[in-house]
């Protein structure tokens, strides 16, 4: 398993997702991607719904199987 955290506009675009399935290689391993929690005072956001479904669409395209972290609070 594999735990990806997502940041808007850091490492959320599409052409991350396939260089993440190309680091990842051969290697047979499931994908968690975790939406950043936001804080106050931090400059990282949480991705967009759709930005997120857009980059685990890829992963999955790609042959990846993929989990979306869904926050409870």
């Amino acid at each position: 398993l594999v735990e990806y955290i997502l940041i808007h506009g850091v490492n959320d675009a599409l052409d991350q997702a396939t260089r993440l399935h190309d680091l990842l290689r051969d290697a047979r391993i499931k994908i968690n991607l975790i939406p950043c929690n936001p804080s106050p005072g931090s400059p990282f956001a949480r991705p967009p719904d759709a930005v997120i479904e857009r980059f685990a669409d890829r992963l999955r395209a790609l042959g990846r199987t993929v989990f979306i972290r869904r926050g409870l609070g």
